[in-house]
């Protein structure tokens, strides 16, 4: 049936079919194939911009985040003898003394309730970035309190 209708067809409709058929078939294959694939080029190079531009904030944050981060201790900031004094009142304990050398700290309390003593080292060790290098305890007559001999601290 096709081979009918093309051999009914003059020479200069051949070469019209011909024509018409490339010009249709380059449109389909442009709108089908190439347009899509431009368009999804297109996409793709903005989406790598865009997480470039993610990636180049996200390294400037970490920057500012490990600088801010270096310039204090904790939330607290200051020397280890500040940070001990505020934080020592802040869970009501007494520091009978206090001996700075080098970068450690050595500390003696006479008597201090136990809990309040594990809270503040947890507090200094967790909240303020502080080592506990040494410590030495001794249980009291009264229940529930020690004596700390000895305490040496530094900032980690």
């Amino acid at each position: 049936m096709l081979k009918t209708w093309w051999e009914s067809l003059t020479e200069q409709e051949h070469k019209l079919v011909i024509v018409g058929g490339t010009i249709f078939s380059i449109g389909l294959f442009y709108l089908m194939i190439w347009s899509p694939l431009a368009n999804a080029v297109i996409d793709n190079r903005a989406a790598l911009d865009k997480q470039l531009k993610l990636n180049g904030w996200a390294k400037d944050a970490i920057v500012t985040i490990k600088s801010a981060s270096g310039s204090k201790v904790g939330g607290n900031g200051g020397s280890l003898q500040q940070i001990v004094n505020q934080s020592s009142r802040q869970f009501n304990l007494q520091i009978g003394r206090m001996t700075p050398k080098d970068q450690q700290l050595t500390l003696l309390i006479d008597e201090v309730v136990f809990n309040d003593l594990l809270n503040w080292l947890s507090h200094l060790e967790k909240k303020q970035g502080i080592k506990i290098n040494n410590l030495d305890i001794t249980e009291i007559e009264v229940p529930g309190k020690v004596r700390v001999s000895r305490l040496v601290i530094e900032k980690s």
